[in-house]
């Protein structure tokens, strides 16, 4: 079989990154692959387990900060393309915007930091292979230093966050290099693709929309009313500001006195004190909030299988594609989301609800409120179910980039 070599954020080390999984367990059946994680926290040194065939490197980048600045030193003797870094520098008159100087510098430092690590040794020369970056930020930058080769082919995987401008101020070094040096680009959604091809003129042969998804569940409870006389909805994700979590609070305060439900949150994060200091302020009657912290994807889905669950609830000021939306729906969970990135390529009001960005509370609560006494809300539980697995079912998409990463 043909070697991938795949170059991941920190996967398999740490709870990130936890969709690379099902699609290891196909890309693991068709090639011998081999996994490069950039970094790993202090509490994250040993890997998750993978597939037998599949042989895990250890991250090219050490915990110090002060190893780091060695690697960078290291590193600059193999520095290439050094045109197109300060010709970037200078068309987009980086210098003049301090958050880009910073991102532009960060960049290069990690650039040249890689550059000096045994990893990009290993597969600097590597042919008749296939380079997999997972991500459209860090390890790509080794383009700047890869030769074209007649048997290696470069695929990139655009997310959102590491593509969208104004999630980062504006500004993302060398993106027309990378964009034209890869073979193929692989956005998780048709808004991306549509978003590159508009700002950076990518010729479409070259890109090849793959979808992210979850594993297909057997059935969806669809019953009415609710069986424990209670509502509950949950949401899920990482507690930090662009999740907005003090929206969902601040309308469960409104529905309070109205509503008897329990609102379940599954995740943690660094705005976790301040959310819980702003629980702190209301008192609730009638409504109990719950959070459950960092969870494993197998514990999340247990209670969604044993727990009869009413909606989702997604505020994100940003998204690419969610995940934690896909899993939701798979359940037959239909979902209140905002309308931002690619998340409309997933939320409809055939299956749950869109809200625009910049929404007022108010109107959150008026629609959980009325979704609850709504019986056409059983009809979305069905048409999520489906369309999940129909559009993000993990084992199909991924055996159609396989197929595609194969050609």
């Amino acid at each position: 079989m043909k070697k991938l070599i795949l170059f991941t954020t920190s996967y398999p080390f740490g709870n990130h990154e936890t969709y690379i999984e099902d699609e290891l367990l196909v890309l693991s059946k068709n090639f011998n692959v081999e996994i490069y994680p950039l970094i790993y926290k202090k509490k994250s040194k040993v890997p998750r387990r993978v597939p037998m065939n599949v042989r895990v490197h250890s991250p090219a980048f050490p915990i110090s900060k002060l190893q780091r600045v060695i690697l960078f030193f290291k590193g600059l003797v193999h520095v290439g393309n050094l045109n197109v870094i300060f010709n970037d520098f200078a068309d987009f008159k980086v210098y003049k915007n301090p958050i880009n100087l910073k991102t532009w510098f960060l960049h290069y430092f990690h650039y040249v930091a890689m550059l000096g690590t045994s990893q990009y040794h290993d597969v600097e020369l590597l042919d008749n292979c296939v380079f997999y970056f997972y991500w459209g930020n860090g390890w790509p930058m080794l383009c700047l230093n890869l030769a074209k080769r007649r048997n290696r082919k470069i695929f990139i995987r655009l997310h959102g966050s590491d593509c969208y401008l104004d999630r980062n101020s504006g500004y993302l070094p060398v993106r027309s290099f990378l964009y034209s040096f890869a073979d193929y680009i692989l956005p998780i959604s048709e808004n991306i693709k549509n978003y590159i091809i508009s700002l950076y003129q990518v010729d479409s042969s070259k890109i090849l929309v793959s979808p992210l998804g979850v594993r297909k569940v057997e059935s969806v409870n669809v019953d009415w009313p609710y069986p424990s006389g209670r509502v509950t909805i949950v949401s899920c994700s990482n507690i930090i500001k662009l999740k907005r979590l003090d929206l969902i609070i601040e309308a469960l305060q409104l529905l309070d006195g109205d509503c008897v439900l329990d609102w379940v949150h599954f995740g943690s994060g660094d705005d976790e004190k301040r959310i819980k200091r702003i629980l702190n302020v209301y008192s609730f009657s009638t409504i109990i909030i719950q959070f459950r912290g960092h969870c494993q994807r197998e514990e999340i889905y247990d209670y969604y299988k044993k727990n009869y669950i009413h909606g989702f609830l997604n505020v994100s000021e940003h998204e690419g594609v969610p995940v934690s939306i896909m899993e939701a729906m798979s359940f037959g969970i239909p979902c209140i989301a905002t309308d931002v990135g690619a998340t409309r390529e997933l939320v409809n009001n055939n299956n749950g609800i869109l809200i625009s960005k910049d929404f007022a509370v108010s109107e959150l609560a008026a629609l959980i409120k009325e979704s609850i006494s709504d019986k056409s809300w059983v009809v979305k539980r069905l048409v999520s179910y489906n369309f999940c697995n129909e559009n993000f079912n993990s084992e199909t998409n991924a055996k159609r980039l396989t197929l595609f990463l194969q050609h």
